[in-house]
């Protein structure tokens, strides 16, 4: 898994932690016209008044934690650090605190720290599942993933009515070929939670790695495009098992559907010049390859210029 997955996982599992009180008005407002201006790109009046924040030393721990985000935002990443680790001494049981910090270590490709980071902290909150997960999401991060199995498996014996850490196990243990595994903890998840599209969509995987019948893949996939309908990962893969079944044109139609969602896949323009082939539309198999061709020639240059020289 790419860390920028992770991060935005990471960042994701907040939804777990307990609700903050608000900062102090007169400190809240200043933090939020800096945020207010980094999103108007006024950089150099925006790092002003977050310093000007820091000057006063603030001692509430929320205030900390929304400068290291408006630091974070301005990429200056060491006085994000800093202001998340004030934001930890000053209010160690919030739990947000160390999602954010842990966001930001993983970041910077740092989840051995995060690891350190986050055990000492899950010994005192066990109880945590946002916590658990991030554990076991920098576990993986770090390259140990038979350790951030155990850890998700755990979680969700802990938390048996909650699908997360179902899915993350389900995903994991679907990467390293423990299919029946990977497939009861993704099914559960759907159990859960028959609305997760995250789920229907590794599932299907799942199934699709286990030469399970054609029409349960495609149902899961379709299933999780109804759920959210821009998922276009979840949609290229169904409509790859909508060709397989033979139904080409709508095959084609979840293609340009899915292309339109996510233009960086550029892969389903070679699948398009192969399904435009099998209907016999020439001129379109023949545009969508040189799309296709196009694109991996502009990559292959912009990879050659960011190469060091």
């Amino acid at each position: 898994m790419k860390l920028l997955s992770l991060v935005l996982l990471v960042t994701s599992l907040a939804h777990f932690a307990a609700a903050q009180q608000g900062p102090p008005a007169g400190t809240a407002k200043a933090l939020d016209e800096a945020m207010a201006l980094v999103q108007a790109g006024q950089l150099s009046q925006a790092k002003q008044k977050a310093d000007e924040v820091r000057g006063q030393c603030p001692s509430e721990g929320i205030i900390q934690n929304q400068l290291g985000k408006v630091y974070e935002k301005l990429g200056d990443l060491q006085g994000a650090e800093e202001a998340y680790q004030k934001a930890i001494q000053l209010e160690p049981e919030t739990e947000d605190y160390y999602l954010d910090l842990t966001s930001l270590l993983f970041l910077q490709e740092r989840p051995r720290e995060a690891i350190a980071l986050l055990s000492k902290t899950v010994q005192r909150m066990p109880q945590s599942y946002s916590l658990g997960l991030s554990l076991g999401t920098a576990y993986q991060a770090a390259g140990d993933k038979h350790k951030a199995l155990e850890v998700f498996q755990e979680m969700s014996r802990k938390a048996p009515d909650l699908a997360p850490a179902y899915v993350l196990y389900g995903k994991l243990a679907s990467g390293l070929g423990q299919m029946p595994e990977a497939i009861e903890a993704l099914r559960k998840a759907t159990m859960i939670d028959p609305m997760d599209a995250r789920a229907r969509y590794y599932l299907g995987i799942a199934l699709q790695s286990s030469n399970k019948p054609h029409s349960e893949r495609l149902a899961e996939f379709r299933k999780a495009v109804e759920i959210d309908p821009t998922y276009a990962q979840a949609r290229y893969e169904l409509a790859k098992e909508m060709e397989f079944e033979g139904q080409l044109n709508e095959a084609v139609s979840e293609y340009q559907q899915a292309l339109k969602d996510d233009p960086a896949q550029v892969q389903i323009l070679y699948r398009l010049y192969w399904t435009y082939n099998r209907l016999g539309n020439k001129e379109k198999a023949q545009e969508a390859l040189r799309a296709f061709q196009a694109n991996r020639a502009s990559e292959h240059v912009r990879k050659k210029v960011l190469l060091p020289h």
